[in-house]
């Protein structure tokens, strides 16, 4: 597998789990028998391709690589312990003794997600934006413009200090928006995105046919996350998975809400309406799945066996937390189960 994007790092932390086999071109220290016991001022390193046996997998976010640490059973230095920063561009193969059906789904998912185009939302109110880009994991704040606007009392001065802002807020844009976005969103409750807009049409900038306008209650992350919420996203691009799994468990606490026998949540009463053939959608927070394989896969294939539908939920975004914070596993009921 060639690893593109940092994406492409997060479905991997899905899929990689321990006791797979990851094959990769990595690097060694050199030494020698006279440095066994003094490290050197500056270590020489060469590269090895080298399989390791997966032991634990951990993704660095702000240093855009993943972790895989194992003991080596292919190559040099067999039975050593080695770390594998796996990095965009970076090609691997991983050797699983048995394929389940979410990680092809996942392989498939990174595979076309790389056409996927993305989303930015801006968070907009004058003098203040919050640059908020839609990801297959979930809703990164990019960036943060802050400009002091003075009043309306200082006219020439007012103009000037507008122009500015939304010269830096275009060029931030210019930053984050690469030929796979599809729309730039500008929302907010007041009129500073349609000025905004203007100012891009004037200097005909190339962001302007990417923009379309939100009305929207908050302003700045609020305004991002709103926009997502409401399925404004949805409306520019309709398999944004993110949104999806938002308005699912938008949903399923839309049901708790209601006190509804039409869902449930936590393992154990997740499983008793696996058994019962009752589950029309699961819903997993990727983080349980990694932690309790086991135990939340029969529960997969239950469901997958009735016909129902597995949905595994990022835990990076909001609606992924409020999952995880109701056991990390629910699910939305074809029918109400008989009460004991």
């Amino acid at each position: 597998m060639f690893v593109d994007n940092v994406e492409d790092l997060w479905h991997l932390e899905n899929i990689i789990e321990p006791d797979d086999m990851v094959l990769a071109l990595t690097y060694r220290r050199e030494h020698t028998p006279e440095e066994e016991h003094t490290r050197p001022q500056r270590e020489k390193k060469r590269p090895v391709f080298l399989g390791v046996r997966v032991e634990k997998v951990e993704l660095h976010r702000y240093n855009n690589w993943l972790r895989v640490s194992g003991r080596i059973e292919q190559g040099e230095d067999v039975a050593l312990h080695h770390t594998l920063n796996v990095e965009p561009h970076t090609t691997l193969t991983i050797v699983k003794e048995n394929w389940k059906p979410y990680h092809l789904e996942r392989l498939q998912r990174a595979v076309s997600s790389a056409k996927k185009p993305l989303v930015v939302v801006v968070g907009l109110e004058e003098g203040e934006a919050e640059i908020g880009v839609v990801r297959e994991y979930g809703v990164e704040i990019a960036a943060r413009i802050r400009v002091n606007i003075p009043g309306k009392m200082e006219a020439t001065h007012r103009h000037q200090e507008k122009q500015r802002f939304f010269a830096r807020l275009e060029e931030e844009l210019q930053k984050h928006v690469s030929g796979n976005v599809r729309a730039v969103i500008l929302a907010g409750p007041g009129f500073t995105k349609e000025e905004f807009k203007s100012y891009l049409e004037e200097k005909n900038s190339s962001l302007r046919p990417l923009i379309k306008l939100e009305n929207t209650g908050s302003s700045g992350e609020r305004a991002v996350y709103e926009v997502v919420r409401r399925g404004a996203v949805g409306r520019v691009i309709q398999d944004v998975r993110v949104e999806k799994e938002t308005m699912l468990v938008e949903k399923l606490l839309g049901e708790i809400g209601r006190d509804s026998r039409l869902c449930v949540y936590g393992y154990d009463q997740v499983k008793k309406a696996c058994l019962y053939g009752a589950v029309s959608k699961l819903l997993i927070v990727d983080r349980k799945l990694r932690e309790e394989r086991r135990k939340v896969e029969e529960l997969m294939e239950q469901v997958e066996s009735s016909r129902g539908e597995v949905v595994v939920v990022s835990g990076e975004h909001e609606a992924g937390k409020q999952l995880q914070a109701l056991g990390g596993v629910a699910a939305l009921l074809r029918y109400p189960l008989d009460e004991e």
